[in-house]
């Protein structure tokens, strides 16, 4: 007896981390149905991958609708497995509420509402959350504190004052509330929820690249790049440590592939994966810069080579380690990341 691919649909296809994700799949056999807000962004994929590729999409221009996600999931009985990715990623909002909160925390309710009523063949929902959902920015200069998968964001709408905070608290509402819809329906559910909790998340695009719209993660790589670029400029290239802290980040490729191994994994149901390798600093990325892709660091300052890392002594350690075991997953390394991000990244600008 032949058993039919297990067919997954994949929330907001069309961005950074999802992109990816189609790739994967594609590429391990699955069959993928994908929501994305115009057929522009649904033809680059049919373009991309070709007609005859197991990938369909449908178009759903507000995920914040009650209905967004009903017709997909009716339309689609083959479903088995839901990967929700859609969700707002930017520090550009000036209405918190209609611009983050309510995409956020709606969309994440309305995938599990849908799944819920039109999908009892669905086993398990994978949301992408994010660390900005476990950090406590309170206890971070801790040193006696350890951050965990279980370690909560404990912000409230009034500490968000920036477009910064307001992101990292709509991260923490959507997946609190998508632990309460469990919590509240858990009698009437088939499937299980999982998330997965990535930091800044860095690599090359599989999307359509454009270098002067980058996500947020990788622009804040670049920026690192850009203040390189400007103390070389200036003449400060004196050689102090390329200024900023440690930054927590994990390559999209393996974000991709935690997604997809909690389908099957038997020990996703339940779990927050906070999928990240550890820290980077400023000057460990010039670093790398200079060491894979000399023709386009010879403009940027060198900085302080010796000192790639600043003390961490002073700060509250961490601990995925629930993660790592139960995933088994072996980190794509940071120089591969820096390489491959920046050398299209450049590439493209040089063009």
């Amino acid at each position: 007896m032949t058993i039919a691919p297990t067919t997954v649909l994949l929330t907001g296809a069309s961005g950074f981390i999802a992109s990816h994700i189609v790739k994967q799949l594609l590429e391990q056999g699955f069959h993928v149905v994908g929501t994305v807000r115009s057929q522009a962004k649904a033809d680059y994929f049919i373009n991309r991958y070709g007609k005859e590729a197991p990938l369909k999409f449908a178009i759903v221009e507000d995920i914040v609708s009650d209905d967004a996600f009903d017709k997909v999931l009716q339309e689609h009985p083959e479903i088995t497995a839901v990967l929700h990715t859609a969700s707002p990623f930017h520090f550009n909002a000036t209405d918190y509420e209609e611009h983050l909160y309510a995409p956020a925390v709606k969309g994440t309710r309305n995938i599990l509402e849908s799944v819920r009523k039109f999908a009892p063949q669905v086993k398990r929902v994978i949301i992408t959350s994010s660390y900005a959902a476990i950090m406590d920015i309170s206890k971070e200069q801790d040193s006696s504190f350890t951050i965990t998968e279980k370690t909560w964001n404990p912000m409230t709408r009034e500490d968000a004052t920036d477009p910064r905070g307001a992101y990292c608290l709509s991260k923490k509402l959507a997946e609190a509330a998508a632990w309460e819809f469990v919590e509240q329906n858990e009698d009437q559910l088939n499937f299980t929820v999982s998330t997965i909790n990535p930091p800044f998340v860095w690599g090359p695009l599989e999307n359509q690249l454009d270098v002067n719209s980058l996500n947020t993660s990788n622009e804040f790589l670049l920026n690192i790049f850009l203040t390189a670029k400007k103390l070389k400029e200036d003449g400060k290239d004196n050689g102090d440590v390329i200024p900023g802290g440690p930054i927590s980040w994990v390559d999209v490729r393996d974000v991709a592939w935690a997604h997809i191994d909690a389908i099957t994994n038997p020990k996703a149901p339940n779990q927050r994966w906070w999928i990240t390798p550890g820290h980077a600093f400023p000057q460990e990325i010039v670093n790398l810069l200079h060491q894979g892709l000399p023709k386009f660091a010879s403009g940027i300052a060198i900085g302080n080579p010796e000192k790639p890392e600043i003390d961490m002594s002073c700060r509250a350690a961490f601990d995925n380690h629930i993660t790592n075991e139960q995933t088994g997953i072996k980190y794509i390394p940071l120089s591969s990341t820096i390489k491959d991000a920046f050398g299209q990244f450049l590439t493209a600008k040089s063009a």
